[in-house]
C-alpha cells in the first residue's frame, strides 16, 4: 500500500524480534541479511564469529536496488537497519517522493542502553557487536533527529498506524462510481449532466484517456475538478503512459500515440498533468450506511487480511491474468462490496454479482460508460451509450470455398501436407488430418474437414463424413471464453457429450451399400463394432429404409459408440450402445439436419439420441451455468457439446472426467514403474487415488481399467 517502514535502533534494540512478532519477514529487507549474502561470518581477533562490515558499500547499493524494485510495484516494504546516519535517510527521501510512498520510522531509541547491550549479547554469536560500537550507534541515534517527512512511531503504535481501515463516507448524500472513460467525454457529460453536486462524492476508477476520440476534453475536465474535496481519482493502468509523457520519460507500449498527438496539439500543460497525477490514488475503502465498499481500478479476487500489505500494482493492473474473473471469485469469499473497472472479458452486467460492480463497458468501442451510485436508498446502476467513437477495421478472414466440386476437393486434400489418405476396399479412401496437425495445432479451413471423411475416389462421391474438427473451450483463440463472449450467437444449446468413440454409417452409390466407419477405417475393429451394434439395434427390413434415406437425402449418420468391455473409457456405462449424434450431409460444405429431424429419425428406428441438457438465451445465463458446472465434481459425465445459432460448435469437458482421465495417465506411469511427477498430482483426489494405486499389487493394478480403479477405490 505504498508504505515504507524504516526500523531505527541500535543493535540489540529489538528490531528483529519486532519483525518476527509482527509477521513482517516476507516484506523486510535487512542490511545484515544482505551482508551475509556477500560473505559468511568471519572470525575476529577474539576468536568469535562476526558479520563482516567490509562490503557495506555494495550491501547498501544492493539494498536500494531491491528496495526500488519493490517500490516500482507499490509493495509494502520494511527496511531493518540501525538508520542512525542522516545521509542514508536522505537516499530514502528521493525514492519515496518519486514513487509517492508514505514513510514511517519505527523508533526503538527509548530502549535503555543497558537493555540494548544485554540483548545484543543474547543474540546469535555471529550477530554480537562490540559494546563500543553499539554505544556509538546508540548515541548517534539519540542526537540525530528524524526529518519531518518521516512519521515517527513507537513499536506499540505501528499496527494501528499502518493498517488501512475503511473511511466513513456517510456525510455524502450520494456516492458516484464512474467507470473507465477512455477519452469518451460526451458520454461522461451525459452522465454528469455537466455538473458536480457539492454534497455528493465522485469516485473515478481510472483509465481516463486512450482509445477514445475526446482525450483532450476529458483531461481538461479532470484538471478543473481534481482538487475538489468531493472528487477522488484512482490510478488506472493507462495513467502510466500519461505520467511518463508529463515527466518527459519513455512511453512504453499502450495506445498513447494518438493521445499524445491530441494533447500536444491542444498545448496541454505537462506541469498541470504532473500535479494531477500526484493526486491519483490506488484504492478507496469506505463504509456507508452499514455497507463496506472496496474500490480499485482492476479489481481483486479476494479481500486480503491486511489490505496495506497488497502491492498497489495489483490494484492498478490486476491480480493474475487479464482473463481472471475477479467478480465471481470475489463472490465466493466476500460480503464486502467491490467496485472496479479495467476488465470485463465475459460481458458481465454492471452488477456482475450480488457483491461486485463491474464498470468496464467498452465505452471506447461505442458501447457504454458505466456508473454505479450508492445512497441511503441503496445501489443503482447506469449505462450511457457512447456515440462518439471510431469504427474498427473489418478483419474478415477468407477461407477455402465451401462449394468446390468433389474432384477439386479431393485434389486439395491430396496436396495438403497435413492430410493423409488411406485407400481401402478398392475404391474408397479415408482422408484424415495428420498427427502433426494435431500435435502442432496446425489447423486450417481444409484439414479441419479431414475428420471421419470417406470418399469413393472412382466416382468422386463422399460416402460418409463426420463433423469438421472442433475444439474444447480454451483450446484455441476462437474458443477462449472472452472470444466466445464476443462471438457466440444466441440461442446456444448444450448437448450431452458421451464418452465413447465416433462412428458413422454412410452410403456408397457404386456398391449400393451401407458403409460402416470408425478410426479412419471401414475394415477395422472399431468399424466392425459400429456394424455389429447397428445391425443389433436396426432390423434387416429397417436397414433398407435407412439406406434409402441416406441415399435420397445424401446424408450420413454420426454415432457415439459405447463398448463397455472392449473399449472402456472414463465414464461408466451399463450396456453397449450406439447413440445417434447428428445426421450430416455428404457434401464438401459442412451441413447437418436440424436436431428435431434427428430426433424423429431416432424415434423411427428406436435409436438412442443425444440429449439437450440446457438452452441459453443470452451470454449471462450461459456464463453463470458454465461457472457452475465447471466447478462441480459430482457431474459424472464427459461434458457437453455447445452449438450456437450459426452452427458454431465447441466442447466443454467437466472436472469429473478431466480428473479421472489424468488419473488414468498416472496409472499408466505407475505400471511402467516410472516416477509420477508431482505436477500431475494437483488435487486432493489425485493424491488419494495415487496413494491407493501405489498400495496395490502391480500385476493386479495392470489388469484393472480406470473404471475398475474408481470402483474399488470408492469401496
Amino acid at each position: 500500500m505504498q508504505q515504507l517502514v524504516l526500523l531505527r535502533g541500535a543493535m540489540g534494540a529489538g528490531k528483529d524480534t519486532f519483525i518476527t512478532e509482527q509477521g513482517l519477514e516476507p516484506y523486510t529487507l535487512s542490511s545484515d541479511t544482505i551482508r551475509l549474502m556477500f560473505e559468511g561470518p568471519l572470525m575476529n581477533d577474539a576468536g568469535e564469529l562476526t558479520i563482516s562490515q567490509k562490503n557495506d558499500h555494495r550491501v547498501w547499493n544492493l539494498l536500494f536496488d531491491l528496495l526500488e524494485t519493490r517500490m516500482k510495484r507499490g509493495e509494502f516494504v520494511v527496511v531493518n537497519a540501525t538508520h542512525a546516519n542522516s545521509k542514508t535517510l536522505a537516499r530514502y527521501k528521493k525514492l519515496a517522493q518519486h514513487y509517492r510512498y508514505r514513510t514511517y520510522a519505527v523508533d526503538f531509541s527509548d530502549v535503555p542502553l543497558d537493555v540494548v547491550l544485554k540483548q545484543n549479547k543474547m543474540r546469535a554469536t555471529y550477530k554480537h557487536v562490540p559494546d563500543a560500537a553499539v554505544m556509538t550507534v546508540y548515541d548517534q541515534i539519540q542526537t540525530t533527529p528524524l526529518p519531518n517527512w518521516i512519521t515517527t512511531l513507537k513499536p506499540h503504535e505501528f499496527r494501528e498506524a499502518i493498517t488501512y481501515s475503511p473511511t466513513d463516507y456517510n456525510k455524502w448524500q450520494k456516492i458516484h462510481h464512474i467507470g473507465d472513460i477512455h477519452g469518451c467525454y460526451t458520454a461522461l457529460q451525459q452522465y454528469l449532466n455537466s455538473e458536480l453536486h457539492d454534497d455528493e462524492l465522485y469516485i473515478f476508477v481510472g483509465d481516463y484517456l486512450d482509445r477514445g476520440l475526446e482525450n483532450v476534453e476529458v483531461l481538461q475536465f479532470l484538471l478543473t475538478v481534481y482538487e475538489q474535496p468531493n472528487v477522488v481519482l484512482l490510478r488506472g493502468n493507462h495513467e502510466k503512459s500519461l505520467e511518463a509523457w508529463a515527466n518527459d520519460e519513455e512511453i512504453r507500449g499502450g495506445n498513447f500515440g494518438p493521445t499524445k498527438e491530441q494533447l500536444e496539439a491542444a498545448n496541454i500543460s505537462k506541469k498541470d498533468v504532473r500535479q494531477l497525477c500526484r493526486r491519483l490514488r490506488q484504492v478507496v475503502y469506505y463504509t456507508y450506511d452499514n455497507q463496506e465498499v472496496l474500490v480499485t481500478h482492476a479489481g481483486i479476487p479476494k479481500m486480503p487480511e491486511d489490505l496495506h500489505l497488497m502491492p498497489t500494482r495489483q490494484f492498478v493492473y490486476g491480480v493474475g491474468s487479464y482473463s481472471l474473473d475477479v467478480d465471481h471469485l470475489w463472490e465466493q469469499h466476500e460480503t464486502t462490496y467491490q467496485v472496479h473497472g479495467h476488465r470485463n472479458l465475459y460481458h458481465l452486467p454492471v452488477q456482475a454479482t450480488s457483491h461486485t460492480f463491474n464498470l468496464e463497458g467498452q465505452v471506447e468501442k461505442g458501447q457504454y460508460l458505466r456508473a454505479m451510485t450508492l445512497s441511503k436508498d441503496g445501489f443503482e446502476t447506469f449505462e450511457i451509450k457512447n456515440d462518439v467513437y471510431e469504427l474498427s477495421q473489418d478483419n474478415t478472414v477468407t477461407t477455402i470455398q465451401e462449394d468446390v466440386p468433389e474432384d477439386e476437393f479431393i485434389a486439395y486434400l491430396r496436396a495438403h501436407e497435413l492430410v493423409q489418405e488411406k485407400p481401402m476396399d478398392g475404391h474408397i479412401s479415408s482422408f484424415n488430418f495428420t498427427r502433426r496437425a494435431f500435435t502442432e495445432r496446425a489447423w486450417d479451413a481444409l484439414n479441419v474437414k479431414a475428420r471421419g471423411l470417406f470418399i469413393n475416389t472412382k466416382n468422386e462421391k463422399i460416402v460418409a463424413r463426420s463433423y469438421n474438427k472442433f475444439f474444447n473451450i480454451g483450446e484455441r483463440e476462437d474458443t477462449k471464453m472472452d472470444t466466445l463472449a464476443e462471438n457466440l450467437t444466441f440461442p446456444v444449446v448444450a448437448y450431452s457429450k458421451e464418452n465413447g468413440f465416433l462412428g458413422t454409417v454412410g452410403y456408397d452409390e457404386m456398391s449400393d451399400a451401407l458403409i460402416y466407419t470408425s478410426k479412419s477405417r471401414i475394415d477395422g475393429m472399431h468399424s466392425e463394432w459400429v456394424k455389429e451394434l447397428f445391425e443389433k439395434q436396426v432390423q434387416p427390413q429397417q436397414r433398407e429404409a435407412v439406406k434409402r434415406f441416406l441415399r435420397d437425402e445424401n446424408v450420413a449418420l454420426v454415432f457415439e459408440v459405447i463398448k463397455i468391455q472392449e473399449d472402456p473409457h472414463i465414464i461408466d456405462y451399463d450396456t453397449d450402445r450406439l447413440i445417434l449424434l447428428d445426421i450430416v450431409r455428404r457434401s464438401v460444405a459442412y451441413e447437418k439436419l436440424p436436431y428435431d429431424e434427428v430426433v424423429r429419425f431416432a424415434e423411427t428406428f428406436a435409436l438412442p439420441v443425444k440429449q439437450v441438457m440446457a438452452e441459453f438465451a443470452d451470454w449471462l445465463s450461459f456464463y453463470e451455468w458454465y461457472l457452475r458446472v465447471t466447478n462441480d465434481l459430482t457431474l459424472e459425465m464427459e461434458g457437453y457439446v455447445l452449438e450456437d445459432a450459426t452452427g458454431f460448435m465447441t466442447k466443454l469437458k467437466l472436472p469429473f472426467y478431466t480428473v479421472w482421465k489424468e488419473l488414468r495417465t498416472v496409472k499408466e506411469v505407475i505400471e511402467r514403474k516410472q516416477e509420477v511427477k508431482r505436477n500431475r498430482l494437483t488435487k486432493p483426489l489425485h493424491v488419494a487415488v495415487y496413494t491407493w494405486m501405489k498400495a496395490q499389487e502391480q500385476d493386479v493394478l495392470k489388469e484393472m481399467s480406470i473404471l475398475d480403479v474408481r470402483k474399488r477405490y470408492k469401496k
